[in-house]
């Protein structure tokens, strides 16, 4: 299992890396189950998790997109989806839980750099913080401007651009509302790690050795 699961990481190149790792988190690769640690290469389909106790873990992309997950966060990397005859591209689905998204905007304004069951992202030129929970989903335009593009039974409604310090919000099925500035509410809300600017540090782990992975047993059929 353990050459198996070697070959693997190294046949295929990673599309981000691990680069802040503060309170733990999980790794879903396949059937395993891993421990994510600073400097571990990301692959395509990969699943992170966070937990109550999480404070932040950061995830810089090959592309120089940056995401950082806050707290009993579910994501999946470079998922293959398709809708209709179409095929829906982004380098991050958002299950549930907090994501801050930020770093180098794709030359592509139409480009995805989240997309979940209830919204999808484009257009972001700065910082944009997204909570996307089990009744509401809300995206802050923290910095710069983001396209917000609803969807409804799996169908896209017209776009809403935010500008800097707009806020989305969408509670159930209830019509999205846009407020010009965040309710203080929200902001409580807002994970601490995200309200201080992280610099990158894809370049601190050039030349180092992935850190070798700790498997914390196999996914159940539960899991």
């Amino acid at each position: 299992i353990g050459l198996g699961f070697a070959t693997l990481c190294y046949a295929e190149a990673p599309v981000a890396l691990a680069t802040v790792v503060e309170g733990g988190a999980t790794l879903l690769r396949q059937t395993t189950r891993l421990a994510v640690k600073p400097g571990m290469r990301l692959l395509a389909l990969d699943m992170l998790e966070t937990g109550p106790k999480t404070n932040i873990v950061r995830i810089e992309f090959t592309s120089g997109a940056i995401a950082d997950l806050g707290p009993q966060t579910q994501v999946m990397l470079a998922p293959k989806l398709a809708s209709g005859a179409k095929r829906r591209q982004t380098p991050l689905y958002a299950l549930s839980g907090w994501i801050k998204l930020s770093g180098t905007p794709s030359k592509d304004p139409a480009a995805s750099p989240l997309m979940s069951e209830s919204l999808d992202l484009s257009g972001l030129n700065g910082n944009a913080v997204v909570s996307i929970q089990a009744k509401a989903s809300h995206v802050f335009a923290e910095a710069g401007t983001v396209t917000v593009t609803e969807r409804r039974q799996g169908q896209a409604v017209p776009p809403t651009v935010l500008k800097s310090g707009a806020l989305y919000s969408r509670t159930g099925n209830e019509k999205a509302i846009v407020s010009a500035h965040p309710a203080s509410a929200f902001m409580q809300s807002v994970p601490k790690p995200f309200l201080d600017p992280i610099p990158a540090r894809t370049d601190t782990f050039k030349g180092r050795a992935e850190p070798p992975a700790k498997v914390l047993g196999d996914l159940t059929y539960a899991d």
